[in-house]
């Protein structure tokens, strides 16, 4: 848990910053390059946040955190109010810069000269980043039940799953959105190799009629 809680909070920062990189590159209006910067800005200090303090130095000193049995002098953790603090603080803003960069592609692409189909698919493509906002609200619900429980581990896997689940589904949003051009490059080669096999096959002639016709002959 200590080890995939420094992954997760790193790997989350990263695909921030990096839809907001990709965003950046296709807008030259103020008001959205300010809104990414400031997407990009408070994210990564909330999330840098919580990688230290609710990983990486949850407890003094840090190896208590998987050591709790030992008996350490002058031992603490992060007390439970700080935590939940923190950890709502975190999905809140995590779920609006989710549908705050899922929207914007909306009004970037507004006034292009792009057909209405591709607009269409390039807003959807841009805007899957959506769908990981629903880990984030899974994980502010799931954390409820977990919170009066007294079946920690039990209770704690839906938790783990869904805050897994979010960069995983990050992932996916920030990838497919680069692989358009080159699916469209795929397309027109396989479209193409198609054409040419259809016209060597109409051009060439079938060698067998011509045996038939010279038999005959």
């Amino acid at each position: 848990m200590y080890i995939g809680g420094i992954f997760t909070y790193t790997c989350i920062i990263a695909l921030r910053l990096s839809l907001c990189l990709l965003f950046l590159r296709i807008t030259t209006v103020l008001w959205q390059r300010w809104s990414l910067y400031g997407v990009a800005i408070v994210t990564t200090f909330i999330n840098s946040i919580n990688l230290f303090r609710l990983n990486i130095f949850y407890c003094y000193p840090v190896q208590y955190y998987w050591e709790e049995s030992l008996d350490y002098p002058a031992s603490a953790c992060v007390s439970a109010t700080t935590e939940d603090r923190l950890f709502y603080a975190q999905y809140s803003i995590s779920i609006a810069a989710d549908w705050a960069t899922s929207f914007l592609p909306l009004f970037i692409l507004k006034n292009s000269k792009m057909s209405t189909k591709a607009k269409v698919l390039t807003c959807c493509l841009l805007g899957l980043g959506i769908f990981a906002s629903g880990a984030s609200f899974a994980v502010v619900i799931l954390s409820k039940a977990h919170d009066t429980s007294i079946d920690y581990f039990y209770n704690s896997y839906p938790i783990f799953v869904s805050q897994m689940s979010e960069p995983f589904i990050g992932m996916i949003a920030a990838s497919l959105a680069t692989y358009r051009p080159l699916l469209r490059s795929v397309g027109t080669l396989i479209g193409s190799s198609h054409s040419a096999r259809e016209s060597h096959n109409i051009q060439r002639p079938d060698v067998s009629l011509i045996k038939v016709g010279f038999r005959k002959f």
